[in-house]
């Protein structure tokens, strides 16, 4: 062994030689240095160091420097290189063209693509996620900052709380390395599977699921940066796609079919034929049949692109549904497909009793088994048609303006291998004309408009009512409550039958026809705005009970809105209205649990823009807006193929059913976090993140006359506050609210509104004598009337306030500040 090195040790003799005539000049010049021995061992220990840290850096990094997103970008999974990104956390693999986190247990994994978003750009992402049994949390990370990735990150996530609940989640990392919750919103899909939509602007984001917009204008606090994928517990990933978000309103309409997955197709429903998924693709197989139809239950659309891509297997006759008032049936539906008699393409839309009325076709060549791209553009007032990127027709009249969607062949079979709807960013649609194609010319046919044998009214396509109604003279539940008595003759107690077989029986209100849809009563002596309607019933045969509300006639339907079980299976609750012809426009839909034949009770609470969903005391939806044009009106019960029993129709005002004392942090059985990080325990609630910034806890009750007070202790900051949120228009936000807080460490309180785009307006203000850490803050609500007191000292009486009534919550204003001893009073 010393032969062998023998050689090296002579070879860096002279090196060591001359370094230590190097260091004994040194020495001369700085006294005290340690032996030449010393330095030498040091200096080779720092060396080694070195070279570890250069292997392990080189050993643990991507493979590829940290790049900047082409867009647009889209990964499938199907070859991809997981060791090039960072993966800090958790075990990922790639499994059948999907992402996958299979390790569960309390640490979350995360995932980056070592790729940067462009600049200062808003940008759109979306994947699949398909949760698994264990599965705990699933999202994305986005504008995570490099190469702080996980401290310093936004994110959004679906939290599985119990096996029976789902929320949403969005937030971010705070200095001190905890999630700070900015919303928290209830998930009443009945699924797995979802589709997570995020959109980032300069100063903000939103967050849709499945298309449907749940979170919105959340402030960022990090931008620009990486984006990731985040799972506790196993989960997979699917169709990830990054796009420029080119608009900053991107509404509730965004579907891409899932065909392709496995189990796919959710969501659509057959309605005839004989409909499959198979090798990848919606498959209908019966060619006998005529028009075999299914349609997407899931959302309702308007203003948007469909497009649908199909090849036919037997025959011709394929083609798409839109505008669907129901996903169940094809009645009210437009149509446009191949025609199954001619080498053509029709239009047209099946009136109320399923009869087609055709407003156009142009020839078309023959399908043949290639594959074919139907698009429609959907807008105001009419639609356009596009076969293989050719305009067919255009400024088509539109007679049902918004809907569902939906498949059909006709006497053929056909395989569908993507559906996708987009929204039309603006009030018409407007695509460009393509050319016509360059091959043998052919005389140009413009779209043919036909005319039915017997000649009809023109009708005028079917629009909303528009946004200036004839007012209605109403009044608020709590000026004029009213609680069902059903005895004696209908007309006396002031319902009126506008359909079906309705009648007092027994002390109950009964409708017992079963052949027919949306049998109504109406009550007449009182039109109601600013109320609560709740109403208990047993289905005793099928399913269809429901509301009406701000219904401008007792004589129809029309402009009313309404909110049912659905008459198709008794485990979805469907929303929607009726327009001004009258034809029920759907707005949305949840799954619940099977009514049954146990009595289950509805409320509807509706406010002035938008109204919430109850059933039996489980908040279903809120703040769905009212797109009739009316947000007052006259109320009434609903029935569709079901013979219903009701025992209770009660009005009031929008605190009724919250009336009471509530003087324990448990007695808030429907709080909500909104915003920041809350600890409820001990009978305090305690707000811990201390960036300043408000921060809002709901108390989950909406009320108009009320008292609340609390103990409030804030952080020695002096730009720290706490105090209250009243009146919120929407449970989730903080926009259209009015607060009451304590300023500058306590040596102040002010107050004021905050308007539809979250800006805020003082109103008034006054310094506190003897300010402390801790000090009682009480507010006396009358209608849009407010007093406060702090530390039982009036500082201002019957202030004059922006609105009437609302969701009620908590506001800290940095942190930690500490509630104690709240108390809520609400008399209505």
């Amino acid at each position: 062994m010393m032969s062998f090195i023998k050689p090296y040790i002579e070879k860096i003799r002279p090196l060591i030689t001359r370094l230590n005539e190097m260091l004994n000049r040194l020495r001369t010049k700085i006294p005290g240095l340690p032996s030449n021995r010393v330095l030498i061992s040091a200096a080779a220990l720092v060396s080694v160091a070195v070279m570890i840290f250069a292997a392990l850096q080189i050993l643990v990094a991507p493979e590829q420097p940290v790049t900047t997103y082409t867009l647009p970008y889209t990964q499938t999974f199907d070859d991809v290189n997981l060791k090039r990104w960072f993966s800090p956390s958790g075990v990922w693999t790639l499994r059948t063209g999907t992402l996958m986190q299979t390790v569960g247990g309390e640490e979350a994994g995360q995932l980056h693509i070592p790729l940067k978003v462009p600049e200062d750009a808003p940008y759109h992402v979306s994947v699949f996620i398909t949760l698994k049994k264990d599965t705990k949390q699933s999202g994305l990370s986005f504008n995570a900052q490099y190469p702080d990735l996980i401290a310093k990150q936004h994110r959004a996530y679906i939290d599985r709380i119990n096996a029976e609940t789902l929320e949403l989640v969005a937030g971010y990392m705070d200095e001190t390395g905890a999630f700070v919750t900015q919303a928290r919103v209830p998930l009443s899909m009945n699924t797995t599977e979802f589709r997570l939509d995020i959109y980032v602007y300069s100063n903000s984001y939103l967050v849709q699921v499945n298309g449907q917009r749940m979170i919105e204008n959340r402030p960022l606090f990090y931008k620009n940066g990486m984006l990731g994928f985040y799972a506790l517990g196993s989960s997979v990933f699917d169709n990830y796609k990054l796009t420029t978000a080119d608009n900053q309103n991107p509404g509730d309409m965004v579907y891409t079919s899932d065909f392709d997955q496995e189990p796919g197709g959710a969501g659509w429903v057959p309605i005839s034929g004989s409909w499959q998924i198979a090798s990848k693709q919606m498959l209908q197989s019966d060619s006998t049949f005529t028009d075999a139809a299914i349609g997407y239950e899931t959302s309702t659309f308007e203003n948007y692109t469909l497009r649908a891509t199909f090849n036919h297997l037997t025959g011709q006759g394929a083609g798409v549904f839109f505008n669907m008032p129901s996903p169940y049936s094809i009645n009210g539906a437009h149509l446009v497909r191949y025609s199954d008699e001619t080498d053509s393409i029709i239009w047209g839309y099946y009136d109320s009793k399923g009869v087609f009325t055709r407003q156009g076709f142009v020839d078309a060549s023959h399908p043949g088994k290639e594959a074919h791209i139907l698009q429609i553009f959907s807008g105001t007032d009419s639609y356009d048609i596009f076969l293989d990127e050719e305009m067919i027709a255009r400024d088509v009249p539109l007679v049902s303006i918004q809907g569902a969607v939906g498949l059909v062949t006709s006497r053929s079979s056909a395989a569908f291998s993507d559906v996708e709807v987009f929204p039309l960013f603006g009030t018409t649609s407007n695509p460009v004309t393509a050319n016509q194609p360059s091959a043998t010319p052919q005389p140009t046919k413009a779209a043919t408009q036909t005319t039915p044998t017997t000649a009809a009214p023109t009708k005028q396509p079917t629009k909303a009512v528009g946004a200036t109604p004839t007012p209605i003279a109403s009044i608020g539940g709590s000026d004029a409550p009213y609680r069902g008595v059903f005895d004696g003759k209908l007309s006396d107690a002031g319902w009126k039958i506008l359909n079906g077989d309705w009648k007092f029986a027994d002390g109950n209100f009964v409708q017992t026809k079963v052949d027919g849809f949306d049998f109504a009563t109406v009550y007449t002596k009182t039109a109601f705005q600013n109320f609560s309607i709740q109403t208990g019933f047993v289905h005793v045969e099928g399913s269809g009970a429901g509301i009406l509300f701000n219904m401008p006639s007792t004589e129809r339907l029309a402009g009313g809105s309404m909110v049912r079980y659905s008459d198709k299976r008794d485990n979805a609750i469907v929303w929607g209205y009726f327009d001004e012809n009258g034809v029920y426009q759907n707005q949305g839909y949840a799954d619940v649990p099977n009514a049954g034949t146990d009595r289950h009770t509805l409320r509807i609470i509706g406010s002035e823009k938008t109204y919430s969903i109850y059933l039996d005391d489980r908040l279903i939806v809120q703040a769905v807006p009212y797109k009739s044009g009316h947000n007052a009106g006259y109320f009434g019960l609903v029935t569709s193929r079901a013979h219903v029993t009701y025992d209770e129709v009660v009005v009031d005002g929008v605190g009724a059913v919250f009336q009471g004392t509530y003087d324990s942090m448990d007695g808030f059985t429907d709080q909500r976090i909104i915003s920041g990080k809350w600890t409820i325990e001990n009978a305090k609630a305690i707000q811990t993140v201390s960036d300043v910034s408000d921060y809002v806890w709901n108390t989950g009750v909406q009320a108009s006359e009320y008292t609340i007070s609390a103990k409030i202790s804030l952080p020695a900051a002096d730009d720290s506050g706490g105090g209250f949120i009243i009146h919120m228009g929407e449970r989730g936000s903080k926009n259209n609210s009015y607060i009451v807080r304590f300023k500058d460490g306590g040596k102040a309180i002010w107050w004021g509104s905050i308007n539809d785009e979250g800006k805020f307006k003082g109103q008034g203000s006054a310094p506190i004598e003897n300010s402390s850490e801790t000090l009682t803050l009480k507010l006396v609500v009358k209608l849009d009337t407010l007093s406060i007191f702090v530390n039982d000292a009036e500082v201002a009486k019957e202030i004059t306030i922006s609105s009437q009534e609302g969701w009620i919550g908590l506001l800290a204003y940095g942190g930690p500040v500490t509630f104690e001893d709240v108390k809520l009073e609400v008399e209505k």
